[in-house]
């Protein structure tokens, strides 16, 4: 090897290893980065995992879809998660429903076994449901204050071992005593139910004469009034409280309904059936109750075919037509809106085939950023991953 030969290798080693260096560097401080940024980030995704049929957990992750954490043991069918919002001093808690369904199945349409509380960060689940034995599967709703949920259940009120229609309803548990009251009579099912942001009142989905319509159940005195005269199929609260919106399908119309005095509106609903409806806040919003947006999933069918996310601002006076965030062949479900109003969390079909043989079908975990243009995939097993809800971190 010559002399400039050498001096060439040399230099070329030399710029290698110090490029290298850099890299390694960048490589560093990236993942220093990253690891301040998931420590600072305010919120973690907590959704049903479902991998073998008759069996789910709860598991959580960061908002990149990273640092998975279980929260249940999965030994039965643990899902339907909703957080609390985070009070001073307190750890995050999650509300879900937990099936067994090894247990005998009495009819109606429930399951047994019913409501837990776990903390955010995992540990023993505790039941909170007292003795009500089966459970709608429906999502619970806290309270405004954290100590209370509502949920759909059943109870075998005659002893028969068969439950009834008449045997259905409404029930309000005391998170800390586990006192459970059953408040209305009706048959739950739907997307979720949703206690007022400003307390008083409880949104109920529920099937009447074979039809999804939605009732507010009035928490004083347990009076259930059909929004809508019964022609509502779906319903959600401001972020105050103080407006519901509520889709009709008969007009084809979503509707904006005081709670207490003001003024109703109406504005026509995207293309398709509209199957979930969601009211996202807007920072520094101030007392303007519509400085939000509506998000809606429209189905080219009601049987829940494929679904397409809309958006538009919740002011009915403004001119704005609703724009699609997803592409029109997609079938997502699940809406979940970030506290702050900043992301929403959804669940995308993926066409794979069934968890078992009568389990949900395959579905994978996404997060959409409001404002930009991609979401971004937050799991990718085989089974299940959805029903997300948003646990505050606190930081």
């Amino acid at each position: 090897m010559t002399e400039r030969t050498q001096r060439l290798a040399w230099t070329i080693l030399a710029v290698t290893a110090l490029g290298l260096i850099v890299a390694t560097g960048w490589l560093f401080l990236r993942s220093r980065q990253m690891a301040t940024a998931s420590a600072s980030e305010p919120y973690r995704i907590v959704y049903m995992d479902m991998q073998a049929e008759e069996h789910a957990r709860l598991v959580s992750c960061n908002l990149r879809g990273k640092d998975v954490r279980p929260l249940t043991d999965g030994q039965k069918l643990d899902g339907w998660p909703v957080a609390a919002s985070l009070r001073e001093g307190e750890q995050a808690r999650i509300a879900f429903l937990r099936v067994d369904l090894q247990e005998p199945d009495w009819g109606v349409e429930t399951m047994p076994e019913g409501v837990y509380v776990v903390d955010a960060s995992g540990g023993e689940p505790v039941r909170a449901s007292g003795a009500v034995k089966s459970v709608s599967l429906v999502p619970p709703t806290w309270s405004p204050g954290g100590d209370r949920l509502a949920f759909g259940g059943a109870e075998d009120l005659n002893g028969d071992r068969n439950l009834g229609l008449d045997e259905i309803g409404v029930y309000v548990c005391d998170v800390a005593t586990h006192n459970t009251q059953r408040v209305a009579t009706a048959l739950v099912e739907g997307t979720r139910l949703a206690w007022s942001p400003s307390g008083g009142w409880v949104i109920v989905p529920m099937r009447r004469s074979n039809l999804a319509a939605v009732s507010l159940l009035d928490e004083s005195t347990g009076k259930l009034t059909l929004v809508l005269d019964g022609k509502a199929s779906l319903a959600c609260w401001s972020p105050d409280g103080t407006y519901c919106a509520a889709y009709a399908p008969d007009g084809h119309k979503v509707h904006l309904l005081p709670n207490a005095g003001g003024q109703p509106y109406s504005i026509d609903a995207p293309p398709g059936e509209v199957i979930d409806l969601a009211w996202a806040p807007m920072p520094d919003a101030g007392t303007d109750v519509f400085q939000g947006r509506l998000l809606a999933v429209a189905a080219r069918q009601a049987s829940y075919g494929v679904g397409q996310l809309y958006t538009r601002s919740a002011n009915p006076r403004a001119r704005e037509a609703w724009e699609p965030l997803t592409d029109a062949q997609t079938h997502i479900f699940g809406l979940a809106v970030s506290p702050d109003g900043r992301y929403v969390a959804y669940s995308l079909a993926t066409g794979g085939p069934t968890v078992g043989r009568d389990g949900p079908p395959s579905a994978d975990l996404y997060l959409l950023e409001l404002g930009q243009p991609e979401p971004r995939q937050l799991s990718s097993d085989a089974g299940f991953e959805g029903m997300a809800t948003w646990a505050p971190t606190g930081k």
